[in-house]
Formats: C-alpha cells, structure tokens, sequence
C-alpha cells in the first residue's frame, strides 16, 4: 500500500485545473479540516492503492459483510435443527410402521 510521505520529504508540484474545480477541491479539503495539498495527496494515494487493489473496503460495505455472514450463520443453524427434527420425526414414522411403537406396551 502507498504512504504518504512525511512533510519534510513534500517537494513542490504545479499544475493546472480548471477553476470551478479548484472550488470543489478547497471546499472539500474545508470540510475535511486540511491543506488543498493534503486532499490532493490523500486522493492521490486514495486512487492508487484502489489501482492496485490494496483498497481498504468502506466501513459500510464491510459492516453489510458482516451482517450478511451473520445472517448466513443463524441460518446454518436454523438449518441444522429442523434436519434433526425431520431425521427424528421421519425414524418415528419409519418405527411406526415397522410395529414398534413406543406407546403400545410390551404384552399387547
């Protein structure tokens, strides 16, 4: 993954942009709380590790993950128990109709 270089190591960049974008770019780094050039370089480097796919997922997407696994956990179980109630109510059914009933006593 990219890192971002220490400030002392910062060397000076130019280029141009058009100036309705120079406006969402302050008004971002704004409510941000950072320098025009701490946005740029945090985007920069946002957009890279996406290139190479060391992006680190949303906090949203990641969270939705976890709920998708915990739904998909409570669902084995749910699972596992209704085969052990069929498995015990089809053996009950197979038993009955072999005669052994439970219910009946021994002498009759």
């Amino acid at each position: 993954m990219f890192a971002i270089t220490k400030k002392t190591d910062s060397v000076r960049v130019e280029f141009r942009v058009p100036s309705d974008f120079l406006v969402k770019l302050d008004h971002f780094a704004k409510k941000e709380g950072i320098s025009r050039s701490e946005f740029i370089t945090e985007a920069c480097e946002h957009y890279m590790n996406q290139i190479v796919t060391d992006f680190n997922v949303p906090v949203a997407s990641v969270q939705r993950i976890n709920q998708l696994v915990e739904g998909m956990t409570a669902m084995e179980r749910r699972m596992f128990t209704l085969e052990n109630v069929v498995d015990t109510g089809l053996r009950s059914i197979i038993d009955l109709t072999k005669g052994e009933n439970y219910l009946m006593d021994e002498g009759e």
